[in-house]
């Protein structure tokens, strides 16, 4: 028999949140008894919708298991809400079973730390319609450096702050096998951008750029 229990939690807490929204005098749209459904945006249907005024809150509601499966929804109604003036998107983790305080803690960092990373690639998807290849660079180290400092974490491999940046980080994650010659060099050629960018104003084509963002989103894929 299929376990249902995540999805039982999800749909407690859409109730929940129902409830307290509507006591605040917001109109409420959920997929649940007693409410109307939400209507669908750009394919998806929220879990919960909320309105008050010129206000908009857009709410998906997950367990730490669902998360992974559901990256691409809340990308994009994050990025929804981003392009509506006086919206928001809240995402709301519900966790599927007890865990220790440890635990918690650094499933809310990996968390955020994935909805920050998830930002920053839909600011450098801007940045890139906008022809700002001097943000595309300055944000994609940003990044990076996550993207890699994450991998090292998840490995067990301590790397002190001071050398968190992009070329050590690869260095070390390519000494220990962990990521390959390619990611080094790629880091190594963003960092000698980012460095030109910040301290000469130089810029890279916008076709850099795209590849720059391209290679971002291979990479987050991948770990």
């Amino acid at each position: 028999m299929k376990n249902t229990f995540p999805e039982n939690r999800e749909r407690k807490k859409i109730v929940e949140l129902a409830r307290e929204y509507a006591a605040r005098g917001y109109h409420v749209f959920a997929d649940v008894l007693n409410y109307k459904s939400p209507d669908s945006i750009k394919g998806i249907k929220p879990d919960l919708v909320v309105k008050k005024g010129d206000e908009l809150i857009i709410i998906e509601v997950k367990t730490s298991d669902s998360m992974k499966k559901s990256k691409d929804i809340i990308a994009r109604l994050a990025q929804y809400t981003k392009e509506l003036p006086g919206a928001r998107f809240d995402l709301v983790i519900t966790n599927p079973r007890p865990q220790s305080s440890a635990q918690v803690k650094s499933k809310i960092l990996q968390e955020e730390l994935g909805a920050m990373q998830e930002g920053l690639l839909i600011d450098i998807n801007d940045a890139i319609k906008y022809d700002r290849t001097d943000l595309v660079v300055i944000l994609a180290a940003r990044l990076l450096e996550g993207l890699l400092t994450r991998m090292a974490a998840r490995k067990g491999v301590h790397v002190p702050p001071e050398e968190r940046t992009l070329h050590m980080l690869s260095d070390k994650l390519v000494s220990k096998r962990i990521v390959s010659q390619s990611v080094r060099e790629f880091a190594r050629k963003l960092q000698e951008h980012r460095n030109a960018v910040v301290h000469k104003g130089a810029v890279i084509s916008t076709k850099e750029a795209g590849d720059v963002h391209q290679k971002l989103i291979k990479l987050l894929k991948q770990w």
